[in-house]
């Protein structure tokens, strides 16, 4: 806590005027983000061309997190708030699984995505690794989560999609 009043150029004893504790802060920052993610999420449902366009734009997002986040966050949080890493594996996760379906479902709809998927297991995958990107330290989180987007894209998309997709890398390397 004393960092984080130094941080803001408060003392601790404000900080605590607006907190109870490093936990109810560390709550409310979690809290946050899931409501920040969602909204921006949400945007992206309204606002993407397709199904790839909409994985590309949530990968932007979540790389960026990335990049500020240390890897070693998560494992602190699972030790030190077990309660409030469940915040995250429960049912920001749950979320998260959500969005996949839908992505599976317009991706299989809109003719991009194979259409003999089973999206049970692709979602459990996608989840499985997910978990796994986050408790990995071998290599930077951020470099693990391009490649692992890759490969998921890769095995999911048909010819169409992976026009699409190669469209998509050609202007990010452009850009």
């Amino acid at each position: 806590m004393d960092d984080i009043a130094k941080h803001l150029g408060v003392s601790k004893k404000t900080l605590y005027q607006e907190v109870d504790s490093k936990e109810s802060l560390i709550r409310a920052v979690i809290e946050s983000f899931i409501k920040e993610e969602k909204s921006f999420v949400s945007n992206i449902f309204k606002n993407s061309e397709n199904a790839v366009d909409e994985i590309f734009q949530m990968s932007a997002y979540l790389i960026e997190f990335l990049k500020q986040v240390k890897p070693s966050t998560q494992y602190e949080l699972r030790k030190y708030y077990p309660k409030l890493a469940e915040l995250i594996d429960v049912g920001h996760m749950e979320y998260i699984r959500g969005v996949m379906e839908h992505n599976l479902r317009r991706g299989i709809r809109e003719k991009l995505y194979r259409s003999d998927l089973n999206s049970t297991l692709i979602i459990s995958f996608y989840m499985n690794n997910t978990r796994w990107l986050s408790e990995q330290t071998e290599h930077a989180p951020v470099d693990v989560y391009r490649a692992y987007i890759n490969y998921h894209l890769l095995g999911i998309m048909n010819e169409q999609g992976l026009a699409i997709y190669k469209a998509y890398v050609k202007k990010l390397e452009h850009a």
